[in-house]
């Protein structure tokens, strides 16, 4: 799903994954949060229509 600066989809387990110019290329003590360009955020979502409802519940 194209976002204005940037690019987002869900992952495994309905994670919402974005990337683009906005995301950090990495965080400290959790490379695997970006590892392929994709920040994973840890939270879960769902697609209503053309749109992600966003934070439907943490994972962390």
């Amino acid at each position: 799903m194209p976002v204005p600066v940037g690019e987002c989809r869900l992952g495994p387990g309905d994670e919402p994954l974005i990337r683009g110019a906005m995301v950090t290329p990495g965080y400290w003590r959790r490379p695997p949060a970006t590892e392929d360009g994709w920040l994973r955020t840890g939270d879960v979502a769902a697609i209503r229509g053309s749109r992600i409802a966003w934070a439907t519940a943490s994972r962390t």
